[in-house]
């Protein structure tokens, strides 16, 4: 099967991308390397000049502020009616495989998702990120059918198990993509789950209540698939994974990061992101905190904040630590960590 490639811009510039990972390999169908950009608010998606439309729209996934939100959605909603509304230019891509494998991987996702996959809408990761990427299939009527992220990095045990646990038993107070495969092509290894429900969605803005019965719920769920003393959390419990959706369903998604940790972490987390990620200051979160999370004491919320600054230092091997980062992520990051360090105190 030999079929065009849809891709979006990535985290380094369409140029450095074909110099750092595509020039090396041969194309899918090279009479179809050249892609119109189009706009998705703040990202820049490829798409083959055959596509003119995204049935139903691509929606976005990541957009915490009111304000992105309102804009990917009426953006998205763009997709499904012309993509040339939208476009701003053309260029090349090749994928990051030779053309044999690239061909039997579509192949088998195609039998994976249980539909014939046309068309990928690649879909740039963290700026900082030179080694990651994540797709999303779409069908013959270019309509999504599966989310696929790929790595260099090996994958977390943890955080496979407690989406395959999750997947063949949802959970009551809150839905996950449900995972439908994980394995390795040439080094690279990626999952493929479903995608989530069509239509706009936005950051899930928790209450006390709701936010405490989700983390417990995963608190409970995962406890067998660890033997540390700590429970294990879902490891970025923040706004641009724990989604509302047009239905009012809370959704949690990207579970890479599933790990053990201190019980308040992913409240802490989710209070502190949520807070600061609509322009709250640090002394609103701190006050949020202090309000939202009564139900653990002073120590627990010291331990848990030291367990997050900990993190926080922490970068996987993908990123490139050279990378300089935008003044917005460097003021979001101080001000999570003056955060951190007032709870500490």
């Amino acid at each position: 099967m030999r079929m065009p490639f849809v891709t979006g811009a990535n985290w380094l510039g369409v140029k450095d991308m074909s110099d750092g990972i595509s020039r090396r390999h041969n194309v899918v169908n090279r009479a179809s390397t050249m892609y119109q950009t189009v706009r998705m608010g703040r990202t820049v998606v490829l798409v083959p000049a055959a596509i003119r439309r995204i049935s139903g729209g691509l929606w976005t996934h990541s957009a915490c502020r009111p304000g992105a939100v309102r804009v990917g959605n009426a953006v998205a909603r763009l997709t499904g009616l012309s993509l040339r509304l939208l476009r701003i230019g053309t260029v090349p891509w090749e994928p990051p495989f030779d053309s044999a494998t690239w061909a039997d991987w579509l192949d088998t996702s195609s039998n994976t998702v249980g539909a014939e996959v046309r068309n990928a809408v690649l879909l740039p990761a963290d700026q900082r990120h030179r080694r990651r990427f994540a797709l999303v299939l779409l069908d013959t009527n270019d309509i999504p059918i599966g989310f696929v992220k790929w790595t260099r990095n090996p994958p977390n045990p943890l955080g496979l198990e407690a989406e395959r646990l999750l997947s063949a038993d949802p959970p009551r107070h809150f839905m996950i993509p449900r995972l439908l495969k994980h394995d390795t092509v040439d080094g690279w290894s990626y999952t493929i789950n479903e995608m989530l429900p069509a239509g706009p969605h936005g950051p899930a803005n928790l209450v006390t209540a709701d936010r405490r019965l989700i983390a417990e719920e995963i608190h409970t769920r995962l406890a067998g698939i660890d033997e540390s003393d700590d429970v294990v959390s879902q490891g970025d419990f923040a706004p641009w994974n724990v989604r509302r959706l047009a239905s009012g369903t809370i959704a949690v998604i990207d579970w890479e990061d599933v790990r053990p940790s201190p019980a308040a972490a992913d409240e802490l987390w989710n209070v502190v992101t949520s807070t600061l990620a609509v322009k709250g200051s640090s002394s609103q979160a701190v006050r949020r905190v202090r309000s939202e999370l009564s139900h653990y004491d002073d120590a627990a919320l010291a331990r848990a904040a030291r367990f997050l600054q900990r993190r926080g230092e922490e970068q996987p091997p993908e990123v490139d630590h050279a990378m300089e980062r935008s003044t917005k992520l460097l003021r979001f990051e101080r001000s999570i960590g003056k955060v951190l360090r007032s709870i500490v105190a």
